[in-house]
């Protein structure tokens, strides 16, 4: 009997150990208690993975791993922690599979980011180092140049990534309602990125925070959703994607 400790579950789940100890304690998962200590077989684990799978095909355990589809995702998120803490996992788990990587910087700045993600795993240097990573501040170009021109600097980047024999390109943004542009000039930058988008080979997430504001802006995430193809809702312990009709 090959017999798991719960953060090995975790990491195969890619769910928080808290996640696992709260299905081990409602009988959720095949799990044993061995004094203070749960143990979930290697073997039920597998059946229990196997019946489970497809159950919920918009529900996801919180990770960066949720099958973004190949355009423009909008992904929504309580704080900017969260913006932080989802882009140094998404990286880490989209790194070296054949894609150039992108970060395009709004509230964020490119050095903050360098330091940011690598204390949170990602080794940003190293891999700006190797030519596969391009952090782009998208807030200057707006700035300086209008939002038309921020939004062509993904396309940009992914034909470049396209030159140099990548796959493609995977990247992640990070607008905000308030403070990056105008919010005329930001629906302007993600109906360009939308179109700009279309057709090329990038799977591309604009990573909102929203500061406890939601319900005030409504009709702001209404109109936002119209210029993407998916969306994906962070919650506390799980992620729920949908795709948009």
């Amino acid at each position: 009997m090959d017999l798991l400790t719960v953060e090995e579950v975790a990491s195969i789940l890619r769910a928080h150990t808290n996640t696992v100890y709260k299905m081990c304690r409602l009988g959720q998962l095949p799990a044993a208690k061995f004094g203070k200590e749960w143990r979930i077989d290697r073997e039920k684990l597998a059946e229990f993975m196997q019946k489970t799978a497809g159950a919920s095909p918009l529900l996801h355990r919180r990770s960066a791993s949720v099958e973004f589809v190949p355009g423009h995702t909008l992904a929504l998120m309580a704080e900017q922690n969260d913006v932080w803490d989802f882009e140094a996992s998404f990286f880490r788990e989209n790194a070296r599979k054949g894609y150039l990587l992108f970060k395009a910087c709004w509230w964020q700045k490119p050095e903050e980011v360098r330091k940011v993600l690598t204390e949170r795993g990602f080794p940003v240097a190293k891999f700006e180092a190797a030519g596969e990573m391009v952090i782009a501040d998208l807030a200057s170009i707006c700035e300086r140049s209008g939002p038309m021109a921020a939004a062509d600097a993904w396309r940009s980047a992914a034909h470049r990534a396209i030159e140099r024999g990548y796959k493609g390109m995977i990247g992640s943004g990070s607008p905000t309602l308030e403070g990056c542009c105008s919010r005329g000039e930001l629906f302007t930058f993600e109906e360009a990125l939308d179109g700009f988008l279309d057709g090329l080979p990038v799977k591309g997430v604009c990573a909102y925070h929203l500061g406890g504001k939601a319900s005030g802006d409504w009709n702001a995430l209404v109109r936002l959703m119209n210029f993407h193809g998916q969306v994906l809702f962070r919650a506390e312990e799980m992620d729920v994607s949908a795709k948009i009709i």
